[in-house]
């Protein structure tokens, strides 16, 4: 009998039970229910405005990467343009021969002239010292024949 007292009381308390998780079980459905209805299409708002907003990141860094090159070519062009633009002028304003060069030409004919006139004129006196030398010679030579002529 105690035996079917608490198989009594187990059944009576299976019940509530049963119900409480009925109760649990319909709260999850609801639960699912507002999940499916409410939270996936927030979701898919949230990715779609996450999309958004990194595509327009990158498009945003994109065209800044794209205006810094731009920037960086037409600085880059406008020292090349000042460069080249001087340099030519440079270039146009500069003699075909310039004044040092003339100079220094110049300086070098003018002392190849002096050193050939320099030259000539020890040629002229050495050629002179051997005229004499060459009329002693032959002199001395003419005296030696003459004194051994009558010798003999």
């Amino acid at each position: 009998l105690d035996d079917l007292d608490r198989i009594s009381v187990v059944t009576l308390q299976t019940a509530p039970q049963i119900k409480i998780i009925q109760n649990a079980d319909q709260t999850i459905v609801d639960k699912i229910d507002t999940t499916i209805s409410t939270t996936i299409p927030v979701w898919k708002s949230q990715m779609v405005i996450a999309l958004g907003l990194s595509n327009q990141r990158k498009v945003l860094d994109l065209q800044n990467k794209a205006d810094d090159v731009t920037n960086k070519l037409l600085a880059r062009n406008a020292a090349a343009l000042h460069k080249g633009a001087v340099d030519a002028e440079k270039a146009n304003q500069r003699s075909v021969v310039e004044i040092d060069t003339l100079e220094k030409i110049n300086a070098e004919l003018i002392a190849t002239l002096k050193e050939t006139v320099q030259i000539q004129k020890e040629g002229e006196a050495n050629r002179e010292a051997a005229q004499v030398k060459m009329r002693q010679i032959e002199s001395d030579l003419k005296n030696a024949l003459l004194e051994n002529a009558q010798q003999m």
